[in-house]
């Protein structure tokens, strides 16, 4: 009679321990279901662009300077709410909505928490699958730099690369900065564009601009420092 109280206690203990690992599970992967996606709100309307041209191509006064000149098709940016954790560095994933294809990306980015350095650049799935007007799979270039007190950032091709240009919403880059040893992020961290430049296709790619709507300093990000492990085992707030 001992042994069967002893055993049934035990089943109990371990249906109780894979129930609650079940829960956890689910309670990861809702997280990261969640933080996973910036769901920019970007309609396909016309996008605007202040002209600052001086003089047009072939030499002559541009009379349009000055003044504001539809561009196209809408481009979104956002953050993803989250971030990844790789020892002391921490990335932040910047995401598009791309209405039209966009031919490269000058971004100057600002954030409020000093102690975040910044490390590197690499490009998301929106400038890893580029092709040029003829469908040919091409290649974008994106370089970064620490300039004063902010990131500058350039995407460009010599080859005519561009996006694709769907309207589907994806990652675009994700910037790296190195946390001091010892540091402790904040619950957030706001950034924001001081300036956003995205070349699109509709009109002159070269000089025209088919941002939309972006983080700017009126209407700052402010992303979660929450990180989600996919280990069961572990979850990291």
């Amino acid at each position: 009679m001992c042994c069967i109280l002893h055993l049934t206690s035990a089943l109990k203990i371990l249906k109780d321990n894979v129930m609650r690992r079940i829960v956890l599970f689910g309670l990861v992967i809702g997280l990261m279901t969640t933080t996973s996606w910036a769901e920019l709100d970007c309609p396909p309307d016309s996008s605007y662009h202040v002209d600052m041209r001086t003089m047009l191509p072939d030499g002559s006064p541009n009379p349009t300077y000055g003044q504001e000149i539809a561009t196209g098709l809408c481009a979104c940016m956002g953050y993803v709410d989250g971030i990844e954790i790789n020892g002391n560095e921490v990335t932040f994933t910047i995401r598009i909505v791309d209405n039209e294809p966009i031919r490269g990306v000058e971004l100057d980015i600002y954030h409020d928490f000093a102690d975040l350095t910044y490390t590197s650049v690499s490009k998301g799935e929106k400038l890893e699958n580029v092709t040029d007007e003829d469908g040919n799979p091409r290649n974008m270039t994106l370089l970064g730099n620490w300039l004063d007190d902010h990131v500058k950032v350039l995407g460009y091709s010599t080859s005519r690369a561009r996006t694709e240009g769907n309207g589907e919403e994806g990652d675009l880059m994700h910037v790296t900065y190195t946390l001091p040893e010892g540091g402790v992020l904040p619950d957030e961290v706001t950034f924001y564009f001081g300036l956003a430049n995205l070349p699109g296709t509709s009109m002159d790619p070269e000089l025209l601009n088919v941002v939309c709507a972006y983080p700017d300093e009126e209407n700052p990000a402010s992303v979660s420092t929450a990180v989600v492990s996919a280990d069961a085992e572990s979850i990291i707030l």
